[in-house]
């Protein structure tokens, strides 16, 4: 199981959870943004894709969902959804251009986490990076730190080579 939060600054996040494995049987959708494979008989697998909400999340949903079909890992999916989310600014408040904080700037944080391991990777107050999820699994994988916040956020995101732009 892997699992993520991705927030704005004003804390209204999008959270992408991704279960178990792939298994190619058709693709079932609810009212929720839940997309699920079943299973055929004798094949334990399945794979589950969530959100938090419905509406323009769905497509961060999609989005991960479509990432385990192609064979990508639960990691791999939940980065894929969030950065789906981020892309698209989902509702407005999540991703670049989302809702500034209480000085008028718009800062990223992201958490993710290896179901499986435990290891977690999480940024917090990002500037100019809006590939926070990213940089958050960046964190997770080539740190010993759980969370890199405010100018080390952006710092670390720089060394890593991720790319600067306004938010």
């Amino acid at each position: 199981v892997s699992f993520m939060v991705s927030c704005s600054a004003r804390l209204v996040g999008l959270l992408v959870c991704v279960f178990v494995s792939v298994n190619g049987a058709p693709v079932k959708r609810d009212n929720f943004g839940i997309a699920s494979a079943g299973t055929k008989q004798n094949e334990p697998k399945t794979m589950i894709a969530l959100n938090t909400w419905g509406g323009p999340f769905s497509k961060a949903t999609a989005e991960s969902f479509a990432t385990l079909k192609a064979g990508g890992s639960p990691l791999d999916a939940v980065e894929a959804g969030c950065q789906k989310c981020q892309n698209l600014s989902c509702d407005g408040t999540v991703g670049p251009f989302g809702s500034p904080d209480a000085t008028g700037e718009t800062t990223l944080d992201a958490i993710i986490m290896d179901g499986n391991t435990h290891d977690v990777g999480a940024v917090g107050c990002l500037r100019n990076v809006s590939n926070a999820i990213g940089v958050a699994r960046a964190v997770m994988e080539h740190t010993a730190e759980t969370i890199l916040v405010g100018e080390k956020a952006t710092e670390f995101a720089k060394m890593m080579g991720f790319q600067e732009q306004p938010l």
